[in-house]
């Protein structure tokens, strides 16, 4: 009887759609990571990799909002609404890239790290033209993301986006002189023009 119930709350919880035996919400690093960074020190959230998770939880929010769109984007001009679309369209293509990587974080072997980059590349070559990839990495030990934009069939775009304000700023260009005394990093970097083969290989 006691199962029974715990199953039939489960089935209640905001991320049973998600997962078979969902935790609550309010204990995901997606919503500890917006709403309480300032108190994640010393915790189980500090240094580990969430990235994988909080997008899975991001994702599956955000798309469940969309379809809500009379009460969540009320009073946005269309403009903004496409944008919003666009940006959902994007991150719903990308959830396949992002179970691997939770995949492969559960089980960092060679066999699956192997798997986990066939299917990177499989999901690189289905991009279309004009077409918008986000890809999960880790590098150092640090997570980044890849926004891969397709140009056209010969060439990409790949946005490198740091995730990590303290060491991983250390590798992009800073200019003082943009608002003194405050140091603005450029948190991305951008590799244009990459070839077919070079972004496949």
């Amino acid at each position: 009887e006691r199962k029974r119930k715990i199953d039939q709350q489960r089935r209640g919880l905001a991320l049973a759609a998600l997962f078979p035996k969902p935790r609550p919400v309010w204990s995901t690093p997606a919503l500890v990571g917006t709403f309480g960074d300032a108190f994640i020190e010393g915790t189980g959230f500090e240094g580990s990799s969430c990235l994988a998770w909080s997008f899975t939880v991001l994702n599956h929010v955000m798309q469940s909002s969309l379809r809500k769109q009379d009460t969540v984007l009320i009073g946005l001009p269309d403009d903004a609404r496409e944008a919003v679309s666009n940006t959902m369209h994007v991150l719903s293509k990308s959830n396949a890239a992002f179970k691997q990587m939770a995949r492969l974080l559960k089980n960092p072997n060679e066999s699956q790290l192997m798997n986990f980059l066939r299917r990177i590349k499989k999901l690189l070559a289905k991009v279309g033209a004009g077409e918008t990839l986000l890809l999960p990495a880790i590098i150092q030990g640090k997570e980044v993301l890849i926004l891969l934009i397709r140009k056209n069939e010969r060439f990409y775009d790949f946005v490198v986006i740091q995730t990590d304000p303290a060491s991983g700023l250390r590798h992009h260009s800073v200019n003082p002189a943009d608002k003194p005394p405050e140091l603005r990093y450029r948190t991305c970097m951008v590799l244009e023009d990459v070839d077919k083969k070079s972004a496949l290989d």
